[in-house]
């Protein structure tokens, strides 16, 4: 009878730490979610010609930067790797082109 009790006990903690463990990825997810909620609010903030130091203001950091013939900021709006926004700028810097899919 002992050794159920125990059995039993071992069960309840681990059920009790792993309902730990989801709820604290639940709010990661929630606060992942408010970052693309925010990210996608200010990018409609953004006009072609505006300035690269306006944007940053704006956007913030961007979690990936394109050199090639334009310089591109991209910006996460999901989780999935196809869930980037991007800003397109000129050779002087400013806003040319703006691309944001419609986030889920």
């Amino acid at each position: 009878m002992k050794k159920t009790n125990i059995i039993n006990s071992i069960l309840i903690v681990f059920f009790i730490v792993l309902l730990f463990f989801l709820a604290k990825g639940a709010n990661y997810s929630c606060k992942q979610k408010k970052k693309y909620d925010i990210i996608s609010e200010n990018s409609k903030k953004i006009q072609i010609g505006m300035l690269e130091k306006d944007v940053l203001t704006i956007m913030g950091k961007p979690d990936i930067i394109i050199n090639e013939t334009n310089v591109i900021y991209c910006y996460e709006i999901n989780n999935d790797s196809f869930g980037n926004g991007q800003i397109v700028f000129d050779s002087t810097m400013m806003v040319k082109e703006i691309y944001f899919p419609c986030c889920p």
